[in-house]
């Protein structure tokens, strides 16, 4: 006529343990997933509004191959298809993707493709 209520209650917390270890697993496992090499790019950004380009001046960080890592001005994406590799110390011009007003400041971010992620943002002023 059913099971006493001793034996439901341990039924109940067998159930609630392996559930509870269902999910601490899931949460491990996606944690896990997290980029764990990525290593911070440093750069330095100019817009120049006399000619409409963006100077990227690589700081230091590693080698930025510019089909893995995509610039952004104001959100729009800047045209790096030329710039091949930039190693430290190198300084690469690209045409800006919006019209630059000189003292203005534009949001710039450096997004690391294969993982999806901002790797450096700033502020510019923007000069001639």
């Amino acid at each position: 006529m059913g099971v006493s209520p001793v034996v439901a209650n341990v039924l109940m917390v067998l159930i609630v343990i392996t559930l509870s270890g269902v999910l601490a697993y899931y949460f491990v496992k996606t944690q896990s997933n997290a980029p764990q090499n990525l290593k911070p790019v440093f750069i330095e950004v100019q817009l120049h509004s006399a000619n409409q380009t963006v100077e990227v001046s690589h700081l230091s960080g590693p080698t930025i191959v510019w089909g893995t890592y995509r610039l952004y001005v104001e959100g729009e994406k800047v045209n790096t298809t030329a710039g091949g590799r930039q190693e430290v110390g190198e300084v690469r011009f690209f045409p800006s993707p919006i019209n630059i007003t000189e003292g203005s400041r534009y949001l710039v971010n450096l997004v690391y493709l294969p993982e999806q992620q901002v790797v450096f943002s700033t502020r510019v002023l923007a000069g001639r």
